[in-house]
């Protein structure tokens, strides 16, 4: 069976340590795929480099909505140009 887990937070720095090895019992579980939504703007540059060093992770660039207090009008301007 493939299983897409469609949110997880793979980029966390909880998991700097074992990545690889988390992601490898991802997969062997059968979870082929995850959807990766970003917390905050300045998460967007590891959220990248994560999803382009590891099969199977996509990224959802936005802004989380349980960290408002962290966000700025700004941030969606950025947002606009980080995708386009």
């Amino acid at each position: 069976m493939r299983l897409v887990d469609s949110h997880s937070h793979f980029d966390a720095a909880e998991f700097d340590a074992d990545r690889a090895q988390a992601h490898a019992r991802a997969l062997a579980a059968g979870v082929t795929r995850q959807v990766v939504p970003a917390v905050d703007a300045a998460g967007w540059p590891k959220l990248e480099q994560v999803c382009s060093e590891v099969t199977g992770l996509f990224p959802a660039y936005g802004l989380h909505p349980m960290y408002l207090e962290s966000h700025r009008p700004e941030h969606l301007r950025e947002l606009r140009d980080w995708i386009g």
